[in-house]
C-alpha cells in the first residue's frame, strides 16, 4: 500500500501542479488570513492544505537532513505556495474584471479533463487492487486525495480556473497581429547564429529539430528521411529479455533475442514479398506499434542510432529504395528511404519570412504576455501577514 501511495502522490503532484486555483475559492470563514489581494483574503488552511503533500516529501527527508534543515525547508515551501496563491487571485481577479466566463463547450471540456484526470488515478489504483469494487474505489481514490490536501471538487475548479485563464491571457497575445519585418529578421539573425552553434557542435541537434519540426534556417549536413516497418518482439518476450539482462545472463538473453528474429523470417519474407506491390506506408501503418507514420531523420555523423540501423540506412542507394531487414534489440526493421534533406548551410530569409514571421509573432505575444503579467503584479494591492504564516 505504501507504494502505491508513494506513486499515486507523484501522479497527484504532476496532476494538481496548479491546484493553487482551487485553493483561492470556497474555503471556511475561520482561520487567520495570511494575505489580501485586492480585497479578496487569502487563508493560511489554503496553505496549509497545498502543504500536505509537501509535508509527507519532507517526512521521508529525516535520514538526511536534520530537523533545521526539513523547518527551513518547509518555511521556504508554504513561503513559495503563498507566493503562487497570490499570483492566482491577482489572474482571477482579472479574468472577473473582463468577465470572462466559461462558455458552454469549455465547461463540457473541463468535464471530459476532470473525468480523465479521475480516471487516470482509478486506473493505478486498480492496477495494484484488481478486485476493488466501485465504491470501494471510489473510497480508495477520496483517500488518497485528502492524503494529497485536495478534493476531486478542487480538481474540478483548477480545470476550470486553467481554461479561464488561457482565455485572459489569449485576449492579450491574440490582440497582436502582426510582428513586423524588422522584428522578423532580427528573429531570423538571431535563430541562425543559434542553430550554426548548435548543429556544428552536434549533428544530432539538427536531426532533433527536424523530428520536432522547429523552423529550420541551417542545414549543416545531407540528411535521410526515414521510414520503417518494424515487428517488435511481444511485450512479454521483452520484458524477459530486460529481466536476463538485469541478473547479467547475457546469454539467456541472447538465446531468446536470436531464437525470436529466427521466428520472425517468415513474417519477414512475407512482407518483402508484398513490398514488392503494395506501398510501404500502407504495411508500415499495419504493424504498429513499432512502425508508425512518423518519419526519422539520420544524418551520417548521427549518434543517434545503432550501427546497423544507420549504416543499413546510409547504404540504400536512392529514394524510393528498401533497406534489408536489419535484427535489432527487440525486433526487426525494414527501412525505407522516404527523401534527402539536402545541406545548404544557411537558408536565406526570403526562403523561410513566413515560417520565421509566424515564430516572431509568438515570441512577440509571450513578451506582451509577461509584460500584462508582470504589470497586473504591480497594479494588485497586496498585504502580507508573515507571522500568521508560520
Amino acid at each position: 500500500m505504501l507504494k502505491l501511495m508513494a506513486k499515486l502522490f507523484f501522479l497527484l503532484y504532476v496532476m494538481l501542479s496548479a491546484v493553487a486555483a482551487a485553493g483561492a475559492d470556497a474555503v471556511s470563514e475561520d482561520g487567520s488570513v495570511v494575505a489580501f489581494v485586492d480585497g479578496v483574503p487569502i487563508r493560511r488552511e489554503q496553505v496549509y492544505r497545498l502543504m500536505a503533500t509537501a509535508d509527507k516529501m519532507y517526512g521521508a527527508l529525516t535520514v538526511s537532513l536534520d530537523p533545521e534543515e526539513i523547518e527551513a525547508k518547509k518555511r521556504a515551501a508554504k513561503r513559495q505556495i503563498l507566493d503562487n496563491l497570490i499570483d492566482e487571485q491577482i489572474l482571477l481577479n482579472k479574468i472577473k474584471e473582463a468577465g470572462i466566463v466559461l462558455t458552454p463547450e469549455q465547461q463540457a471540456s473541463a468535464a471530459r479533463e476532470y473525468l480523465k484526470k479521475i480516471d487516470t488515478l482509478a486506473l493505478n489504483v486498480r492496477k495494484s487492487y484488481p478486485a476493488l469494487s466501485e465504491s470501494e474505489l471510489d473510497k480508495t481514490i477520496d483517500s488518497i486525495l485528502k492524503m494529497s490536501g485536495v478534493t476531486r471538487e478542487q480538481i474540478r475548479k483548477n480545470i476550470e480556473s486553467a481554461i479561464l485563464k488561457n482565455a485572459l491571457f489569449d485576449r492579450v497575445r491574440l490582440g497582436i497581429t502582426v510582428a513586423g519585418e524588422q522584428l522578423a529578421r532580427a528573429y531570423y539573425d538571431e535563430l541562425v547564429d543559434e542553430q550554426v552553434s548548435e548543429f556544428d557542435g552536434d549533428i544530432s541537434r539538427y536531426e532533433q529539430a527536424l523530428l520536432e519540426d522547429r523552423v529550420i534556417v541551417y542545414r549543416p549536413a545531407d540528411c535521410r528521411v526515414i521510414k520503417q516497418i518494424y515487428l517488435q518482439f511481444d511485450e512479454d518476450i521483452i520484458a524477459l529479455i530486460n529481466q536476463f539482462l538485469t541478473y547479467d545472463l547475457t546469454t539467456d538473453a541472447e538465446a531468446i533475442r536470436a531464437d525470436q528474429h529466427k521466428r520472425q523470417n517468415a513474417r519477414v519474407e512475407e512482407i518483402l514479398r508484398r513490398l514488392r506491390q503494395d506501398r510501404f506506408e500502407t504495411i508500415m501503418e499495419e504493424e504498429k506499434p513499432g512502425s508508425g507514420e512518423e518519419k526519422n531523420y539520420i544524418c551520417a555523423g548521427s549518434r543517434r542510432f545503432p550501427p546497423e540501423y544507420k549504416d543499413a540506412t546510409l547504404n540504400i542507394d536512392e529514394v524510393g529504395g528498401l533497406s534489408a531487414p536489419i535484427k535489432l534489440e527487440y525486433g526487426t526493421a525494414i527501412l525505407y528511404l522516404s527523401d534527402i534533406i539536402k545541406s545548404t548551410g544557411k537558408i536565406q530569409f526570403s526562403d523561410v519570412r513566413e515560417q520565421v514571421e509566424k515564430c516572431a509573432l509568438e515570441e512577440l505575444r509571450d513578451r506582451k504576455l509577461e509584460e500584462a503579467k508582470t504589470r497586473w503584479k504591480n497594479e494588485a494591492k497586496t498585504i502580507i501577514f508573515e507571522e500568521n504564516l508560520l
